[in-house]
């Protein structure tokens, strides 16, 4: 099977999206440009894709006829190994930026905690589940599930050769169904009856009893192309019920159908993404049959060398994002409400053809000093980056005494202009989930949108959180899985993960100040 240009397009393409979403995600920027990279075909992501398309070309080139079931194995060993060196070297890295937050830039060091979990309680056994595959950290999930995948494709390719195709499609179907059984508290209650009790077992958000599917597929087409059974394929019926398939999904996907009560929370119930849901799995194998047919139609249609380029190169440009993403992490969460902030973002992203350079320029030769060189520079400038705008920060101490000061809060992305908005001011000393000791009060979305002052505030520590009352009850209300599905915000506009810690979103209040806290709406 040669190399099809297309396909590294598409893998690079999907590469792009995966990393504009995740630093978006883990820096909690907003932008319109979410709509164009997160699902914007349906309900499936580049994750599914760049899974898939991985999958079918080890299916096709480990099962070359000149490979011996002997030659896949030490193959794909060995590729499995270099990939667990790429995922080591990741973990290490991201640990040192973590380190170097301490000092560096301590009011970000929450954002960094809340995607890294355990490392500041428990920074032995987090390193040590890491490195073994168990623990994964937020954006950390796909090496160690593609390493998995690599230590079972020479069984896969063995079975495929004796013909036993079908059954190991019905094996992973019946995982895949009962996929979800085994749960991260279930492994935690195993973890904490030892000598672990300390630590909490992050599992990762893909299932891989789920997601093995989506390679066992991936394989076994490979496998099938390789071999040239796959010559008739597609047939006009089949091109007619994926097109509209699609048309229908992708209008239930935007609202269309929202009169007859679908909507995405509906949707995505079917579609689940860590557990591979069936709707997801019948989206992704429609897009797939349709590019499949546009590439063996036109060829180079979907060929654009600048993302070729990276997709030819996809292991050491994901390993790169996968802990760039860290590194941009401080700097993005700082701006994110700035004008400047795509800007900076968009800087990060092009980063993305360093790593696939280095590969070339190297290739034939030891890559050591240059990688070690571009990752030191890289660490070293970004600290720099981020400790300037640590250092732009209002650093005035706390007065003491009765002094007091106005503080206006103004409210932005209030989304619904009827329903009134509930302010809440916690002195340092409350439980911000209770009621608070200083202020609570309701105002109309243009008050809050024009600034409510407080005209005599005592200089203290204090904590402010709002939301849009939707349902007038007076409280904030939650979604089943715990989410807000009212608009909210607090003070610091922290990037959120789950409930924030007090620490996030305390602030001092030692002069007259304006604070600008941005809504988030999520439902």
């Amino acid at each position: 099977m040669k190399r099809i240009p297309a396909l590294d397009s598409i893998r690079g393409l999907l590469l792009l999206l995966m990393t504009i979403n995740h630093l978006f995600w883990i820096s909690g920027g907003r932008s319109p440009v979410q709509y164009f990279t997160s699902e914007p075909l349906g309900p499936f992501g580049p994750a599914e894709g760049f899974v898939f398309i991985s999958a079918l070309l080890a299916g096709a080139i480990y099962s070359r006829d000149a490979l011996s079931n002997a030659d896949v194995r030490a193959k794909a060993f060995h590729r499995a190994f270099t990939l667990y060196r790429y995922h080591i070297v990741c973990l290490v890295a991201v640990f040192i930026w973590f380190l170097a937050s301490k000092y560096a830039f301590p009011d970000h060091q929450n954002l960094l905690a809340q995607n890294f979990p355990n490392l500041l309680t428990a920074p032995l056994e987090t390193l040590l589940f890491s490195a073994v595959l168990i623990n994964k950290p937020s954006y950390f999930d796909i090496l160690p599930l593609y390493i998995i995948f690599m230590l079972l494709l020479p069984l896969l390719i063995a079975m495929y050769r004796k013909g036993l195709f079908w059954l190991v499609l019905g094996v992973s179907l019946l995982l895949w169904s009962t996929s979800g059984e085994i749960s991260e508290r279930q492994l935690n209650a195993v973890m904490g009856s030892g000598v672990f009790d300390a630590f909490t077992l992050h599992a990762g958000y893909f299932d891989p009893f789920a997601w093995q599917l989506l390679f066992v597929v991936g394989s076994a087409i490979g496998f099938q192309l390789q071999r040239g059974n796959l010559i008739r394929w597609h047939h006009p019926m089949l091109t007619f019920l994926c097109i509209a398939g699609i048309g229908i999904l992708f209008a239930a996907h935007h609202g269309a159908f929202l009169s007859m009560g679908i909507h995405r929370g509906i949707i995505y119930g079917l579609a689940d993404k860590s557990e591979l849901g069936w709707l997801r799995l019948l989206t992704l194998s429609m897009w797939v049959y349709l590019i499949a047919l546009v590439i063996s139609k036109f060829p180079n249609a979907l060929t654009f060398r600048p993302l070729s380029y990276i997709g030819r190169h996809s292991l050491h440009v994901f390993a790169w994002q996968t802990a760039m993403i860290y590194f941009a992490a401080p700097l993005l969460a700082e701006i994110r409400f700035e004008p400047f902030y795509l800007a900076v973002m968009f800087g990060f992203v092009a980063s993305l053809w360093v790593p696939a350079w280095i590969r070339e320029f190297t290739k034939g030769r030891s890559s050591t000093q240059y990688w070690g060189a571009a990752i030191t520079t890289g660490i070293g400038g970004l600290l720099a980056l981020n400790v300037s705008m640590a250092n732009t920060a209002d650093n005035d101490t706390l007065m003491v005494g009765n002094e007091k000061f106005p503080l206006t809060i103004k409210l932005k992305d209030v989304r619904e202009p009827q329903d009134p908005v509930v302010l809440m001011v916690y002195s340092e000393f409350d439980d911000i989930t209770a009621v608070p000791s200083v202020h609570w009060q309701k105002y109309t979305p243009e008050e809050a949108k024009e600034g409510i002052t407080l005209d005599e505030l005592a200089a203290g520590k204090y904590v402010v959180f709002a939301f849009q009352d939707r349902n007038k009850d007076g409280l904030i209300t939650l979604a089943d899985n715990q989410i807000p599905i009212e608009g909210f915000g607090y003070s610091n506009n922290p990037s959120l993960q789950g409930p924030p810690s007090k620490e996030q979103v305390t602030f001092t209040h030692n002069k007259a100040a304006m604070l600008t806290i941005h809504f988030n709406n999520w439902y």
